[in-house]
């Protein structure tokens, strides 16, 4: 969707079982799609956004939590996805390769933190200064556009351990020197914006993907 000079990626349900992530989607879509909407409006004219709601399209038939039907977690297999093992992967980078990327967005949920957080390409000892800036903007614009939003509490810059490199959010930073972003959303409720009644709902992961659009908007229009 759109038809501005960036090129951006947001992909979301490698991990099947976040169910969250297809709640976000869905407030994207709904934010694109509304010719009303001054964020989607905007976004579309600034850049072309490319969706992929459910990479993990077997995991999800199959009911699997993390897994592909291969049995591998997608998320680590981006450096350089093997087709016979990781076709969804393999897919997705092969269209990203004819369109390039300047900002990737890659959407989760996390079972053990209570808040919604970013993990980032900042993170990798090779990311450059600009991708570092990037990430930067990302999350000061979603702490303005989202009050559940937080950047205290998140992965360490260990997370991933040797693996690291084949996630979605480095691998895409060091390919294209994109601004590579994983967003992670409780399983139960946040912290910071608490319902004790729904917790962390359909409705929340909505507005979550709502607000990241015009997170997104902003980091773009900075660089």
């Amino acid at each position: 969707m759109g038809d501005g000079p960036k090129r951006v990626w947001v992909v979301a349900c490698q991990h099947s079982g976040e169910t969250m992530a297809s709640w976000w989607m869905e407030g994207a879509l709904d934010c694109l799609l509304d010719p009303t909407d001054p964020v989607g409006v905007a976004l579309r004219a600034e850049a072309q956004v490319h969706l992929v709601p459910i990479v993990n399209i077997d995991g999800a038939f199959r009911g699997n939590l993390r897994g592909s039907a291969a049995g591998v977690d997608l998320n680590r297999q981006w450096h350089a996805p093997d087709p016979a093992i990781a076709p969804e992967v393999a897919c997705v980078l092969a269209a990203m390769d004819k369109t390039g990327c300047d900002l990737s967005l890659d959407v989760h949920g996390d079972e053990t933190l209570p808040h919604v957080f970013v993990d980032g390409c900042d993170q990798d000892p090779v990311a450059t200064a600009a991708q570092v800036a990037g990430v930067r903007r990302f999350e000061a614009a979603l702490l303005a556009a989202s009050p559940a939003f937080q950047t205290a509490v998140g992965y360490p810059p260990t997370y991933g351990g040797d693996a690291a490199p084949g996630m979605c959010n480095r691998a895409l930073g060091r390919r294209f020197g994109a601004i590579g972003l994983t967003l992670e959303m409780p399983f139960h409720d946040s912290l910071e914006t608490p319902d004790p009644i729904a917790g962390w709902s359909p409705e929340a992961s909505r507005r979550m993907g709502r607000a990241s659009l015009e997170a997104i908007l902003n980091t773009v229009r900075a660089g």
